[in-house]
């Protein structure tokens, strides 16, 4: 009989969120000021139902969705990225 072993990226994928995750839960309550996610909207290395659980695991953190953006936002996009790390130093959510 075959055995049908799970996809390396899948598999890779669930180690990382799942240790991601996990730290993060244990290490919200040291954040200073609630986070902001960044995540491209054409991501295909981080599938947004990810995003949104790491999202969901932090309090008070909130996501920024940037449309047509992919995985590199710091490259493509550094005027988001940008806005959103001097609302944060500034005290403000994202946008």
């Amino acid at each position: 009989m075959l055995h049908t072993w799970p996809s390396v990226s899948g598999t890779l994928e669930h180690c990382i969120f799942g240790l991601t995750l996990d730290h993060l839960r244990r290490q919200a309550a040291a954040l200073p000021r609630p986070p902001a996610f960044l995540h491209g909207a054409a991501d295909r290395t981080a599938p947004p139902q990810t995003v949104r659980e790491l999202v969901a695991a932090v309090p008070g953190a909130h996501l920024v969705v940037v449309p047509g953006a992919g995985h590199d936002l710091p490259l493509s996009r550094p005027d988001v990225v940008a806005e959103a790390v001097g609302a944060l130093v500034a005290g403000r959510r994202a946008r």
